[in-house]
């Protein structure tokens, strides 16, 4: 599953950034990994695009940003097929410290709501809503766009026992890092 390891990836990454002790030499093979997935992968299909952003987001949070190949998917961000990697791909940029190029493709995240759920990435438009504006709110770009991206996220609704797991996920991430309860 390409977008599996990327999942993987940002979970252990975001584990050590909170203290938690993590095999430096898995987490430098799976690098290595997302590194050649990105130059062997032609990103032709929705699902190819998806997980291309996904794994330069991984990287980039990892401190190793590919900003040439952010570039290459960059002309194609209206392909893009989710919410969720345009915010990817706007934060790559962001982490690479490209702001123009993250603005316009978090420009371009903010517009892309409303999907279905999608079995490639288990997403949905609660899931992207929630992720979308913690990877804002974390580049410290568009803060002006911030509260409209709040405005967007699930409401008293939105409760665990009606939540995917990834929503669940994003939810406490975002609650974390958006300062909200």
């Amino acid at each position: 599953q390409q977008w599996l390891t990327p999942y993987a990836v940002e979970a252990l990454i975001r584990a050590r950034t909170a203290g938690a002790t993590v095999p430096e030499g898995a987490l430098r093979e799976a690098l290595r990994f997302l590194d050649e997935a990105i130059e062997d992968t032609a990103a032709n299909t929705p699902e190819e695009r998806a997980a291309q952003a996904y794994r330069l987001y991984a990287l980039a949070l990892a401190g190793q940003p590919r900003l040439g190949a952010a570039r290459r998917l960059m002309e194609q961000l209206n392909e893009l097929p989710t919410q969720l990697s345009r915010a990817q791909l706007a934060a790559t940029f962001a982490r690479g410290g490209d702001a123009q190029r993250a603005q316009l493709a978090f420009s371009s995240a903010l517009t892309a709501t409303g999907r279905r759920f999608w079995g490639f990435d288990y997403g949905s438009a609660p899931r992207d809503a929630l992720a979308t504006a913690t990877l804002l709110r974390e580049s410290n770009l568009m803060q002006d766009r911030l509260n409209q991206a709040m405005q967007v996220l699930p409401g008293a609704e939105f409760t665990p026992a009606r939540a995917s797991t990834q929503e669940q996920a994003w939810a406490v991430l975002a609650a974390q890092v958006l300062g909200q309860g």
